[in-house]
């Protein structure tokens, strides 16, 4: 019995120990955990990826698209009020003729030497050798009047720029730049002119500065003005005298312009700006209404009626051409005739849009769109937002029985 016991208990001692299978099922499992957190980094990682491309794509995607021009600005003066009156410098001089005199010439000279840095000439080359067997050119005279986005905008004269096949410009040192026409006016003869700054900085120094825009509403009779341009037959030439009329206008189609009377004496061909005593342009000198007010003596646009019309040929837009003419009638007209304030169409021309969307003589424009006008500076601002082939909402006041009516048109606009 004893041997039994012995035999069993050495059975159980050397009994075979194997493995615990739980930990063969550990090991599984630690595997199949290592492979889903690989997948899961693997798949992190390629929406990262994928993300990140896309990201950078669209980045370099849109630095290859053109970039949108900038809108540019002409400051309106419409709300400026002006300074108070002082006394001009050349009227602070002492006593004596002669000292005055060359005080004044002292001023003109100075104003002159400022406006010059803006000042260029324009040469339109047109090649006529296919016909004539000649190239012909043509020169007048530009200012600079805005600088933006690596450009200087110069305007000019329309008729010298118009059919150009090339446009040159120069300043007085006699280094010429190319130049491209932006866009231009027949009825006021004013062209926008581009160069770049890269060149004005190679050729010119980088000495073309944009010339400030004045007031031409605070130039009073007897204030002095200097014209510089092609005044005494030549380029960069210049002359001194005072505003002696301000009261002229000039009608033209769709607009209204003031004129800057002097007694500025001039050459032929004149062409150029007149300055304050500020060196601010108030004035752009043409030959456009030399018939109106004689070639002798130097008169010019007023700049502030012209701003509007500026900016629209600085973005490069087209003169918005509706087909009438008018007078501008104002709140104490208004009030005293009993009538509304806006434009009174005096003349509605044949085939234009105005005549063909049915607005008829004696019909008032009292706005376009959304804006009221009172002015044909409003009402040219107001136009200008709309180009060839829209179509242009307009109310106009007309008279019946029973008074003044408000009706609506729509005008297509060519």
């Amino acid at each position: 019995m004893n041997n039994d016991k012995n035999e069993n208990e050495y059975s159980l001692y050397t009994e075979k120990i194997v493995e615990i299978p739980k930990r063969k099922y550990r090991r599984v499992i630690k595997a199949f955990n290592y492979t889903i957190a690989t997948i899961m980094l693997s798949v992190i990682a390629a929406i990262v990826f994928f993300l990140t491309f896309r990201f950078l794509d669209s980045k370099d995607s849109g630095a290859n698209e053109p970039p949108t021009k900038n809108h540019i600005s002409i400051p309106d003066d419409s709300e400026t009020k002006p300074e108070e009156h002082t006394e001009s410098t050349s009227t602070e001089v002492a006593s004596g003729s002669e000292e005055k005199e060359e005080s004044t010439d002292k001023i003109a000279m100075s104003i002159y030497n400022m406006a010059n840095k803006s000042m260029v000439t324009v040469t339109a080359v047109l090649n006529t050798s296919e016909i004539f067997g000649t190239i012909y050119e043509e020169s007048t005279t530009g200012v600079c009047i805005v600088s933006s986005e690596n450009k200087h905008y110069i305007l000019t004269e329309y008729r010298v720029v118009k059919r150009a096949d090339s446009i040159k410009v120069a300043m007085k040192n006699g280094r010429t730049i190319p130049a491209t026409l932006i866009s231009g006016d027949d009825v006021t003869n004013i062209a926008i002119i581009s160069v770049e700054e890269s060149d004005v900085n190679e050729q010119f120094g980088g000495r073309l500065t944009a010339i400030q825009l004045g007031n031409s509403g605070f130039v009073s009779a007897n204030d002095m003005l200097v014209a510089v341009g092609n005044i005494c037959n030549g380029p960069f030439s210049m002359n001194y005298g005072m505003a002696t009329n301000l009261s002229d206008v000039k009608y033209e189609t769709d607009s209204k312009y003031g004129i800057i009377n002097t007694n500025i004496a001039c050459g032929r061909n004149v062409s150029g700006v007149l300055v304050n005593e500020k060196g601010e342009l108030v004035g752009v000198v043409t030959e456009n209404y030399a018939d109106d007010y004689g070639t002798s003596l130097v008169s010019a646009y007023a700049i502030s009626g012209l701003k509007s019309l500026i900016e629209q040929l600085v973005n490069g837009g087209s003169v918005t051409y509706v087909g009438i003419s008018g007078n501008e009638v104002t709140e104490s007209i208004g009030e005293s005739y009993d009538i509304p304030v806006g434009i009174y169409v005096t003349e509605v021309l044949a085939n234009s849009p105005a005549h063909k969307a049915g607005i008829q003589i004696g019909d008032i424009i009292v706005s376009v769109g959304s804006s009221p006008t009172p002015t044909f500076l409003s009402y040219r601002t107001a136009t200008f937002k709309y180009s060839s082939g829209s179509t242009m909402p307009m109310t106009i006041a007309r008279r019946g029985k029973d008074g003044y009516k408000e009706m609506k048109y729509e005008l297509v606009l060519e």
